[in-house]
């Protein structure tokens, strides 16, 4: 077949409009997919206030796990993401808490990423940015001094963070599902905002907060059963 002739039709095919919009649901359908997997834990993780717990999130871990388990290294995570950052974007300030001190003389911890190093600093109101004293921003400083909050850098650096450390997932899934066992009866119980099983068919020393059964089975306090894989509630 002439190659001429061969790559006209490709060609044509690739720009048919039935192609073009196939081509487009497929990836509109993927990309919701993604989002609503995102958000199914982002609904969960309501209380989002700094930026490891939006990795926690992103990834789908528990609050209990990423708070106790996995707290030094979604912090490192973080820590990593930033730095990597500023690398091309010179000096970069995560700003967490809140204003130390008296409200006339208000000052605030931030981190500063500089040269593959991280440094703490204590800042006057006056230079950090405004408006965001109980939020956790990425900022910079423009030419004139002033300084600029950088939301996108703080996207990225959950991006960063998140694809680093989708292996925790993988971790806290092997953990429910050894726990998880065809049968047996468990406790649900919430406590502070967290949601724990206990296993009341066999006597364990621990409980476990499965993130996947509160966001896809929890329907209160009570008795849950696994029935064909699944939990099933079975009594307040």
């Amino acid at each position: 077949m002439d190659l001429e002739f061969f790559n006209d039709i490709i060609n044509n095919i690739k720009e048919s409009d039935f192609v073009q919009n196939f081509l487009k649901e497929l990836s509109n359908l993927i990309e919701n997919n993604v989002n609503s997997q995102a958000s199914k834990y982002s609904d969960y993780w309501d209380y989002q206030k700094f930026m490891e717990d939006n990795v926690a999130a992103s990834i789908g871990i528990s609050k209990w796990s990423a708070d106790i388990t996995y707290h030094d290294e979604l912090s490192k995570a973080i820590d990593d993401s930033i730095l990597k950052l500023a690398e091309k974007e010179g000096a970069l300030y995560r700003k967490q808490f809140k204003p130390n001190g008296s409200t006339d003389n208000q000052t605030y911890s931030v981190d500063k990423f500089e040269d593959g190093r991280i440094e703490h600093l204590i800042l006057p109101k006056d230079k950090v940015p405004s408006g965001f004293e109980n939020e956790d921003i990425i900022f910079n400083y423009k030419s004139n001094g002033s300084p600029e909050v950088r939301e996108d850098l703080k996207e990225e650096a959950i991006k960063i963070a998140s694809d680093k450390m989708k292996y925790l997932k993988t971790q806290e899934n092997k953990k429910a599902l050894d726990y998880k066992k065809e049968g047996h009866v468990y406790q649900a119980i919430e406590n502070d905002g967290y949601i724990f099983l206990k296993d009341l068919t066999e006597k364990r020393d621990y409980v476990i907060e499965d993130i996947d059964f509160v966001v896809d089975c929890y329907e209160g306090d009570g008795k849950y059963q696994v029935i064909d894989g699944s939990y099933k509630k079975i009594s307040e």
